[in-house]
């Protein structure tokens, strides 16, 4: 059986994105654990859930399509029988209307790989959810199949070049292939590092420094390097009824408002201690259960004091809760009777993380400043290119947490 779905060409290289408004919450994670990268070792039991809400009470013939893509999030030119076993076009069949909330909303959710689809090859993957009757899409979301193969060992230091040791972690690290077939290792081998759930200030372009027989040892001082960065501040919606940390008031209404404190650029030598939860969000609830349907959506008002100037520059609200990504929705635009840049996001109730980038003469900053103390989790994936089926194969996968060297 066959369904239409938004035609992605080969080639076209594809992001997260949300294309339309009435999508909130949209959400895929491992099923073990949801503050982490969305990967699943292949042939395994692990799953990743998808769920998201739309603010509308009709339920739509809403599908889901998996593509595979080339290491550089192109779509590749596999057939969807060479990576797939069962259908990858399916309706999403399990959803539940809102309960109580003042905002209505349908949640869907989606367990992959399932009894209708599972993967038979490693790479990196598009989930694409549109609608059936329309088939207009609604959102895209990465994610990555790999294989345990190779070995990685990998560590993470302060800085090599001085002026440097206080704001950027350095990676170093060494891929043993004993186990791999290949050709040529500079144009079939590739490594992708990436900075918590972040997949846009991804290094992508190392090769080896190193080459003893089949272990590649990546050394490297500034290209292996990341801006270290700060802890993400927090805020707590899960209750109505009195205000959880970092909320300054709230406003009973149609909508319900949490305006959050006013907050402040920390000062340049100061590194918050404060532990937060990587950039991620947990909707969530205290007063009621099952908070998939029972959450309510609530305005969140952000305020950031700052005497900077910022005609020329824009500053954004970043994190899991903009879908990790600068958003024009997350500007912060200045009021002068409030004297501070503001803007307010719709949002789900719960637990989230959040951080403010400023860009500057095009280059994107935390407004919190780098600070090498800074926890932050890595993730390599190794992808060797396989001629037998012209495909990239993400063969290896390691996480590591600078924690490690205090």
């Amino acid at each position: 059986m066959s369904y239409s779905q938004p035609d992605w060409e080969y080639n076209k290289i594809l992001e997260d994105s949300i294309f339309n408004n009435r999508i909130k919450t949209c959400l895929l994670y491992s099923e073990t654990n949801n503050r982490t990268i969305p990967k699943i070792l292949i042939n395994s039991n692990e799953r990743l859930v998808l769920q998201f809400d739309d603010l509308n009470l009709n339920p739509k013939n809403y599908m889901y399509k998996v593509y595979h893509c080339n290491y550089d999030w192109s779509i590749s030119d596999l057939s969807e029988i060479d990576y797939s076993e069962g259908f990858v076009n399916n309706f999403i069949e399990n959803y539940d209307f809102s309960s109580l909330p003042n905002v209505q909303y349908v949640h869907y959710e989606e367990y992959i790989p399932n009894k209708n689809f599972n993967f038979i090859k490693s790479g990196n993957y598009i989930l694409s959810v549109y609608d059936y009757d329309s088939n207009n899409p609604l959102f895209n979301k990465r994610f990555i199949v790999y294989e345990d193969i190779v070995k990685i060992n990998a560590n993470i230091h302060q800085s090599s070049i001085p002026r440097y040791r206080k704001f950027l972690h350095e990676i170093d690290f060494n891929v043993n292939l004993n186990n791999l077939e290949y050709f040529n290792i500079f144009s079939d081998c590739k490594v992708i590092i990436y900075q918590n759930h972040n997949w846009y200030n991804s290094i992508s372009d190392l090769v080896p420094s190193f080459i003893n027989d089949n272990l590649l040892e990546y050394d490297y001082e500034y290209e292996s390097s990341f801006n270290a960065g700060n802890n993400f501040r927090s805020f707590d919606t899960r209750s109505t009824r009195y205000k959880g940390e970092n909320i300054e008031k709230i406003f009973q209404d149609s909508v319900i408002t949490f305006v959050l404190k006013a907050d402040k650029p920390y000062k340049s030598d100061f590194f918050s201690s404060i532990s937060d939860i990587d950039g991620y969000y947990i909707p969530d609830i205290h007063e009621r259960n099952y908070p998939s349907i029972n959450s309510d959506y609530v305005w969140v008002n952000f305020c950031l004091n700052f005497n900077n100037n910022f005609e020329n520059n824009k500053i954004f609200i970043y994190g899991g809760l903009t879908n990790w990504k600068l958003s024009n929705n997350a500007i912060l635009y200045y009021d002068k009777d409030l004297n501070c840049y503001e803007n307010s996001l719709l949002l789900k109730q719960g637990y989230y993380n959040y951080s403010y980038l400023i860009i500057e003469n095009d280059k994107i900053n935390n407004i919190d400043g780098d600070f090498f103390e800074n926890n932050q989790i890595y993730n390599l994936f190794f992808y060797v290119h396989d001629y037998n089926y012209s495909y990239d194969r993400v063969v290896g996968f390691k996480k590591i947490n600078s924690n490690s060297f205090f």
